[in-house]
Order: structure tokens, then C-alpha cells, then sequence
């Protein structure tokens, strides 16, 4: 186990490089888990981003071309450390996450959102095309909190829906430089 502290007010030191005014924390904590779990460079993890208003319960879109694999992602930070992560998100994830399994639903989701940022992802990266293809569709759920055991029941049960809770975040964390 790491000493990698995600409470909340403690967590921000983590995000310092990519807090910002006008962007949200909680984009800033899934911008900071893509550089550190994915290994993105900052300016490709800030552009995997699209959190924000009308994101049809997308935070992010990553799309592994070596792996052939299409990471649809959500994050939830938490101000609160007390609380844990029900099933409840998750389902509501699981849901927005279905809707990139087929390309006429992705399709909708780009035509119907007005969150720019959205559209451009979905656009760029081909996300449509590549379902078509082949690749594959997880749901990739990013917190601080720790899951509670129907948080925990829902993700044994659910697959393609891999969570990053605290106890997860902390076990795979690698220092850098």
C-alpha cells in the first residue's frame, strides 16, 4: 500500500498542475489519472477530457489503438471522505456506458449533446467506426472513496466495468520522478 493520501482537501496537492480556473476539480482528477495510470502525456490526458456541462454522463474517452479497446470514463471526487461509493453511480455509469456499444448510439450521443468537447472526441477518435471494427468497450469509474460491498457486488457482476476506488488507486500507484 502506497502513501498516496485522496482525501479531500489533501488530494489537490496531487492535482496542482492541472488545477485551473475554470476547470472543475473533479476534471482535474481525471486528467491527473490519466497521466499517472495511463502514462499520457498532460496534454493528451487534458484532451481525453470532456467533463463538463451536457456530457451525457461522459468524463472522459480514451481510445487504445495497440490494444484495440475503447475506455469510456467517469470520476467522482469526493470533498467528503467519510463517504464510499454505493452502486448507484455505478449503475447510472453502466447505462451511459452501454450507449458506446453500438455505433448508431454513439452517433446520437454526438449529435444530440451540445457539449463541444464531447462531439470533438467522439468525432476525432473514430469512436463510432472503431465499435464497428471490433474494439472493445469498457467503462473505466475513477474515485476517492472507497467502494462499499454493493458497489463492490455490482462491479464482481458487471464485466467491462473496472473501478479505480481509493484501495485501488492507492495498490496500483507508481511514484514519479
Amino acid at each position: 500500500m502506497s502513501d498516496l493520501s485522496l482525501q479531500y482537501p489533501e488530494v489537490l496537492s496531487l492535482l496542482h498542475t492541472h488545477l485551473a480556473a475554470g476547470r472543475t476539480e473533479s476534471r482535474s482528477f481525471l486528467a491527473w489519472f490519466l497521466e499517472t495510470y495511463y502514462r499520457l502525456e498532460q496534454v493528451e490526458a487534458q484532451d481525453a477530457v470532456c467533463d463538463g456541462p451536457d456530457d451525457k454522463g461522459v468524463d472522459g474517452l480514451y481510445v487504445d489503438a495497440n490494444l484495440e479497446r475503447v475506455d469510456v470514463l467517469q470520476s467522482k471526487l469526493f470533498q467528503n471522505s467519510s463517504k464510499t461509493l454505493g452502486d448507484s453511480s455505478l449503475k447510472e455509469f453502466w447505462g451511459t456506458m452501454e450507449q458506446f456499444r453500438h455505433p448508431a448510439s454513439i452517433n446520437a450521443i454526438a449529435s444530440s449533446t451540445s457539449n463541444a468537447e464531447l462531439r470533438a472526441l467522439i468525432s476525432e477518435t473514430k469512436v463510432a467506426e472503431l465499435v464497428r471494427d471490433g474494439y472493445e468497450v469498457r467503462g473505466i469509474f475513477v474515485t476517492n472513496a472507497g467502494a462499499d460491498a454493493n458497489a463492490q457486488a455490482f462491479i464482481d457482476k458487471t464485466p467491462n466495468l473496472i473501478l479505480y476506488d481509493r484501495a485501488a488507486l492507492q495498490a496500483a500507484y507508481i511514484a514519479t520522478g
